[in-house]
Parts: C-alpha cells; structure tokens; sequence
C-alpha cells in the first residue's frame, strides 16, 4: 500500500490520452491533494487495486481484461 493520508484514486482506462486525460486532472486538485494511480487495462487495475486499496475508482467498463 502507498504510504500516504491522502486519498488515493485508481484511474483505469484502455485509452491513453483519456488515461493521461483524467489523472492529470486529478493530480491538479490541491484539497485534498490526491494520490493517482493510473492503469491501462483490467488485469492492471485489479492489481492495482487489491495492492493500494484505493478510495475511489475511476473505471472505464468496456475494457480489455
């Protein structure tokens, strides 16, 4: 797990400039100031997931894996 108090946001999405897109949105929010982890398939954000246990998902549904 990160070692972090702020929250963390799981961002998936199969595309890239979308991915790129939403994180460094997110990265831009300064309160509270969020912690962004990125994934570019199912499989990896499952991963990410089970590993960081995030505060928030943020899911693109129709992607591979």
């Amino acid at each position: 797990m990160l070692p972090s108090s702020n929250p963390v946001v799981l961002v998936a999405d199969d595309e890239p400039s979308m991915l790129e897109l939403v994180a460094q949105h997110l990265k831009t929010l300064d309160d509270p100031r969020l912690v962004v982890i990125e994934a570019s398939d199912g499989e990896q954000a499952w991963k990410l997931a089970r590993e960081h246990l995030p505060d928030l998902v943020v899911l693109d549904v129709m992607m591979p894996g």
